[in-house]
């Protein structure tokens, strides 16, 4: 394949085939940062979310991208191209410029940011760059291997952290979930040293959590296994676990199920039988497997001094809820988060309070020169902000939409537009008078 017809803006455009350092495809786009997806929500803190490639040549065979069936994920799906959005880094400058009020960055939501494509085009790492200089955080989330330029950058700011991926020590097993990844299960261990050793401003070590996400059942969920896998996790520093357990979306049923029994043919219990919960759109496994592997891993935390917590992990319920979205129309909620019975020794899902930033017009946080060369104030925490914002009662950022806690129901999703909203409202007398 030479070239493939891509739609922009709402045109078919032959695009070429790049085939270094793997099949891949380059675009321009004008993606906005935005917040998490509509609908249920268990993550407490806010983010803005940047994807700088759709599609990843990892290739585990549990991802959610193997789900997803539109734009640049669908060209994925149907050729296996990695898209990648040319000078994403500048956008999400031009974005956060526009700004006074930001969250934490969260690199990346869908696929990983140091995939193979990564080493040619570098965005990640200039992503980075652009949050740590206007003195934002930022989230690094991956299986692959963190470059020590990263690491650098997250070690300036006290907020900014990184999350590790690893489902299984069995390293044999791991490749054959994720066969297009030449990283060994010892990299990803030493991504939690480097991260733990490294030198820091203002804090003793970066903070590192370890995912165990997904768990695959009857294939990745031996109690040993498990055991291992967290306690050589803390030895090499990490100071979170996070766990889920895999889901399989109805609309690929046959190719999850196909998936699930490649590693494991002849499971103790049919996997037709295991994963009975429907909720919203995909299949989970009965609640009574979850239950007791989630009271298993949390118990094994608080013995080797970790804290825990559970990644998009829900119940239902014989009660429903109405929830509002961006577009303001409400959506039925018949499910409920279990990080209220399961998570421990935290007050954010990922084990660490990231507050609301706003920007510093005081210049006590220091300057940076923006993409259009002017002096601008850095961004600093609002004061007492411990970015809990789902469970928040009183925003201490001064953003009433985030205070999630008064009304559980209320809109969860943000995007750019609101971000620019709150901005405006804090430059108000009122909000300008916000002590960080």
């Amino acid at each position: 394949m030479r070239s493939v017809d891509v739609s922009i803006a709402g045109r078919l455009r032959q695009t070429p085939v790049l085939r270094q350092p793997v099949p891949h495809i380059v675009v321009s786009s004008k993606k906005e940062l935005h917040g998490w997806w509509p609908g249920k929500r268990e993550c407490t803190a806010e983010r803005m979310l940047v994807n700088p490639y759709n599609g990843c040549d990892f290739g585990c065979i549990y991802c959610y991208a193997n789900s997803m069936n539109w734009g640049y994920f669908k060209l994925y799906r149907q050729t296996g191209l990695v898209t990648v959005f040319k000078d994403m880094d500048v956008n999400v400058a031009r974005q956060l410029d526009s700004l006074d009020v930001a969250a934490c960055g969260y690199l990346s939501p869908v696929t990983d940011p140091f995939q193979p494509v990564n080493s040619r085009y570098r965005l990640s790492e200039r992503i980075v760059r652009v949050f740590t200089e206007r003195g934002l955080p930022i989230d690094v989330v991956t299986k692959g291997i963190i470059p020590d330029e990263v690491i650098r950058l997250l070690a300036q700011n006290r907020h900014s952290f990184a999350q590790v991926s690893i489902t299984t020590v069995n390293d044999g097993l791991r490749r054959q979930l994720s066969p297009g990844s030449s990283v060994s299960t010892d990299d990803l261990f030493y991504n939690l040293t480097r991260l733990s050793s490294w030198p820091c401003e203002g804090r003793q070590k970066i903070h590192s959590v370890c995912r165990i996400d997904p768990i695959l059942p009857f294939i990745t969920d031996d109690r040993r296994e498990l055991r291992h896998l967290i306690e050589r996790a803390k030895l090499c520093g990490a100071d979170h676990i996070i766990a889920s357990c895999v889901d399989i979306p109805i609309h690929i049923k046959g190719k999850m199920l196909k998936m699930l029994y490649s590693p494991n043919p002849k499971p103790r219990v049919r996997y037709e039988k295991l994963f009975t919960d429907r909720i919203d759109g995909s299949l989970h496994a009965h609640i009574d497997y979850r239950r007791e592997l989630f009271s298993y891993l949390r118990d094994l935390c608080v013995q080797n001094e970790l804290s825990f917590a559970l990644c998009m992990e829900f119940e239902n319920v014989s009660t429903e809820a109405m929830v509002k979205t961006a577009s303001g129309k409400l959506k039925r909620v018949t499910s409920r988060g279990m990080n209220a019975e399961f998570m421990t020794g935290c007050k954010n899902c990922e084990g660490i309070d990231v507050p609301i930033y706003v920007r510093d017009t005081s210049g006590r946080s220091g300057y940076y020169t923006d993409h259009d060369g002017r002096k601008r104030p850095r961004f600093g925490p609002a004061a007492a902000c411990t970015g809990a914002c789902l469970t928040c009662s009183f925003p201490q950022c001064g953003v009433e939409d985030l205070a999630m806690g008064r009304t559980p129901n209320s809109r969860k999703d943000f995007n750019l537009r609101d971000y620019r909203r709150w901005s405006k409202q804090r430059a108000s007398k009122k909000q300008s008078a916000l002590s960080l």
